[in-house]
């Protein structure tokens, strides 16, 4: 569910639509493994296929699969392209 200010959790981001890291969730441990991972505010982020409760992303040109858990607490806003 998208927020007025354009901001929603990856969970929900649309399919193959590229977004933007805006910020990250959850504990300290868990934000630092996920901007170890290339999560880090400004990256660009899509969502390239939903498998069960989760979702393979790519990030930095890397492809990722994340629990949704993990992808509730990644907070993108789409990207605009020009």
């Amino acid at each position: 569910m998208e927020s007025n200010n354009g901001l929603t959790p990856l969970a929900e981001a649309k399919l193959t639509e590229p977004h933007s890291v805006c910020e990250l969730h959850g504990e300290e441990e868990t934000q630092q493994r996920l901007a170890e991972l290339g999560f880090v505010r400004g990256a660009c982020v899509t969502v390239v296929q939903r498998v069960g409760g989760g979702a393979k992303v790519r990030v930095n040109g890397f492809h990722l699969a994340l629990n949704r858990d993990l992808l509730n607490m990644i907070i993108v806003r789409p990207l605009v392209l020009e």
